[in-house]
């Protein structure tokens, strides 16, 4: 238990590959061994080894037998930890902390920790583009807690099926209700860390469904409040890429096309060791000054970020910021193949529209317009 502590100890103080590394020695321990480079190869056998565990499960089955060894709840918790922490720092990880956590539950019986972990096989399937696998295990999560009554996971699985898998599927505008709950439950109960992911969620997804930017603004500063009251600064770092592209946006940064202000530096935040080690703020930093570059006018720096980041949006996780990503790449990518002719860029155009025609197929209601505007 001791372990543990210090596990969500480092994970507070924003030593997340700390956190990781501690967290897989002691689940090796605990026998749980993880490989110590993995690939999406290693993470497609693991997905692929769970599903066909999986199949004949019902929510009886699963459900029937429930864990009381307090070694085993604690495996349990530590990969549920875990599965955050490498979202923001390791996410080759996620696959497998998803499959252990639901192969674990089916050799050893069913907790509360066992519904956020079919969440979050939910959300790695979305990271396979196996959306209606991803689909029909978000809603198996939701007649898990409805079966069993016990719903007060709800605050960390709604970040997972209503901020990844349903925008896969789901009008975003349907996402937002479930996930500000989440946001407040996490308030009341005092849960920091998900409290912060839920804010970053919703702040994200009320931008993306074109809300008005102050509203945002304000809703970013209160929920950064809490967070500095609460001391879980970590997470919510990776929204300020987000909060000064609004600025932008708003007219508040002295030069609109840089992401550069008093909220977060582009250039000094992808110099620094925390800005390598975060990879989910670095990809956003990457999408947001890609984004006010073009839309400001300097194509020259919107493209030099391209082509640094070009087929790396499988970093987002099959979140929305994907779709997002490959929608300025093409727009960047098509306006340079007409400024100087290069093969590269219209190379990079299909790409992205390739990849957008399917994320149009799952979900038109939120990708469609978009494919016709590259198309275009």
């Amino acid at each position: 238990r001791a372990y543990c502590i210090l596990i969500f100890s480092l994970g507070g103080q924003k030593q997340l590959v700390k956190a990781i590394e501690m967290g897989l020695d002691v689940l090796e321990r605990l026998g749980e061994k993880f490989p110590t480079k993995p690939d999406a190869k290693d993470g497609m056998t693991e997905v692929l080894k769970t599903r066909r565990m999986l199949e004949g499960q019902t929510i009886g089955t699963i459900t029937g037998k429930v864990i009381n060894d307090k070694r085993l709840l604690t495996t349990m918790e530590i990969l549920e930890s875990l599965a955050l922490y490498s979202y923001y720092g390791k996410p080759e990880y996620i696959p497998f902390f998803a499959c252990r956590m639901i192969q674990f539950s089916l050799r050893h019986g069913w907790s509360s920790f066992t519904t956020f972990g079919y969440a979050l096989y939910s959300f790695v399937l979305t990271s396979f583009n196996d959306i209606k696998g991803a689909e029909r295990y978000g809603k198996v999560v939701l007649d898990i807690m409805e079966y069993t009554k016990v719903y007060y996971q709800h605050c960390r699985v709604y970040a997972l099926i209503y901020g990844f898998v349903f925008p896969r599927c789901m009008h975003l505008h349907s996402c937002l209700e479930p996930i500000a709950k989440a946001y407040c439950d996490c308030a009341k109960i005092g849960d920091s860390e998900w409290l912060v992911a839920n804010a970053a969620l919703f702040a994200t997804l009320t931008f993306q469904c074109g809300k008005e930017l102050s509203s945002v603004e304000i809703f970013l500063n209160k929920a950064e409040e809490k967070v500095k009251k609460w001391k879980t600064t970590t997470v919510f770092h990776a929204t300020r890429p987000l909060k000064q592209a609004i600025l932008n946006l708003m007219g508040k940064a002295e030069h609109p096309s840089l992401l550069e202000g008093e909220v977060i530096s582009f250039a000094k935040e992808i110099a620094s060791e925390r800005g390598q080690e975060m990879v989910q703020t670095t990809s956003r930093l990457h999408l947001y000054q890609m984004r006010v570059a073009y839309m400001f006018g300097d194509l020259d720096l919107a493209a030099q970020i391209l082509q640094e980041t070009h087929g790396t949006e499988h970093i987002f996780n099959g979140k929305y910021e994907f779709c997002e990503h490959l929608f300025y790449d093409g727009l960047v990518s098509f306006a340079q193949a007409r400024k100087t002719n290069e093969d590269k860029w219209t190379t990079f155009a299909q790409d992205s529209v390739g990849k957008m025609r399917r994320w149009a197929e799952n979900a038109p209601f939120n990708c469609e317009q978009k494919l016709h505007l590259l198309e275009a």
